[in-house]
């Protein structure tokens, strides 16, 4: 199946095969991803096809392009105060991933979508809460580049928008939450 999509800041129309070369004409090792801590190219085709990055050439060196959200997420029981932290990450596959994130929960925003509303929709998508605009609080963002751990030799430029909020009692598990998706579950649990 074909998609039109923003790609390389223009418009393509392309398939997975199509990606795949693409990927494989900047000699990224394509055939790591799917292994271990990486993702696959379906999920890089998945991301570019919701508008979550951007894959930009930049003088022969391929750039993912993504912005996202990340909160701290708290909840006070009289003097003790918990964090929410993510756990694991179970594949279909059967693969577990352990992550040591600095943020409760993280979601990469959609072009154009802004901070704050990205931040409601991940938090509801992952751990079926709402939130008011009075339990959060705006923080300092970040600005990075690196090579991805979920695609293996592809460098990704980060753009972050950091907030931190507070469950009320009605928004807290004790045991935790779990977001389901179509390839893996995320468990998330109080320290």
């Amino acid at each position: 199946m074909k998609h039109l999509v923003l790609f390389e800041n223009y418009k393509m129309e392309y398939d997975l095969e199509n990606l795949k070369e693409y990927l494989k004409s900047f000699n990224l090792p394509v055939e790591e991803w799917g292994k271990g801590y990486a993702k696959t190219i379906n999920h890089l085709l998945s991301e570019i096809e919701s508008g979550e990055c951007n894959l930009v050439n930049e003088k022969g060196i391929l750039v993912r392009e993504i912005e996202f959200v990340m909160c701290e997420i708290f909840y006070s029981q009289g003097e003790t105060v918990l964090k929410l932290v993510e756990e694991k990450q179970v594949f279909t596959d059967g693969r577990t991933r352990i992550r040591k994130k600095e943020s409760s929960v993280s979601e990469k925003m959609k072009v154009g979508e802004d901070p704050k509303e990205s931040l409601k929709r991940g938090i509801e998508e992952e751990l079926g809460i709402l939130l008011d605009d009075n339990q959060i609080s705006e923080g300092k963002g970040i600005q990075e580049e690196d090579f991805s751990d979920s695609f293996p030799g592809l460098m990704t430029r980060y753009k972050g928008h950091n907030f931190t909020c507070t469950f009320n009692k009605s928004q807290f598990n004790p045991e935790g939450y779990v977001e389901i998706q179509k390839d893996k579950k995320t468990y998330f649990i109080w320290e």
